[in-house]
């Protein structure tokens, strides 16, 4: 009689326990930095055409340089620092994506205040999966967040590749802002 009480009671713990998990939480942005070690071909709205990347660096401020024109045409830096995930234009203040704070929640809305230029941003945006897939141009990537920004755009960080897609709302349509559209092996 004692072993069926145990074995019900034991049972009935492991019955409850998916109803009382938590959601789903990315407790660091380490990982999702863009790797060393491959070649990048990335779109971005303001060139109007692909161009190559290299990165170097250490993850708290990984620089991804354009490797495939004449001059010196810039890049991007992804920073993962102090619990706060970004990418911005290199050699400038100038952010691409909104800054995100880990750890991050699944089906949670962040109300974020940040620096900048002429005194604090507000801004929101909700994560809405920690790991998925997305295809973007010729790969598939594992292991993305998605996060739905503010205006309607979204954001897809892949892990060792860092944002692979990057949307705007416009029009009530997304528009593609940034993205990597391959990568190979250095």
């Amino acid at each position: 009689m004692k072993k069926r009480i145990v074995g019900a009671a034991t049972l009935s713990l492991l019955l409850a326990l998916p109803m009382t998990s938590q959601a789903a939480t990315l407790t660091s942005g380490k990982e999702y930095v863009p790797s060393k070690a491959y070649k990048y071909s990335v779109y971005e709205i303001s060139r109007k055409k692909a161009v190559g990347l290299t990165c170097k660096g250490p993850v708290q401020q990984r620089t991804c340089m354009v490797t495939n024109t004449k001059k010196n045409d810039g890049g991007y830096i992804t920073s993962y620092k102090n619990k706060k995930y970004d990418m911005g234009i290199a050699y400038s203040d100038g952010l691409i994506i909104p800054t995100y704070t880990f750890p991050l929640k699944e089906n949670v809305t962040v109300h974020a205040v940040e620096p900048d230029f002429i005194g604090t941003m507000k801004y929101t945006y909700k994560v809405l999966e920690l790991d998925t897939k997305k295809t973007v141009g010729k790969k598939t990537y594992k292991h993305v967040i998605k996060i739905k920004n503010e205006d309607g755009g979204y954001t897809f960080i892949a892990k060792n590749h860092g944002v692979i897609l990057f949307t705007h709302k416009v029009k009530g349509k997304q528009k593609t802002m940034y993205k990597i559209s391959n990568y190979v092996k250095r």
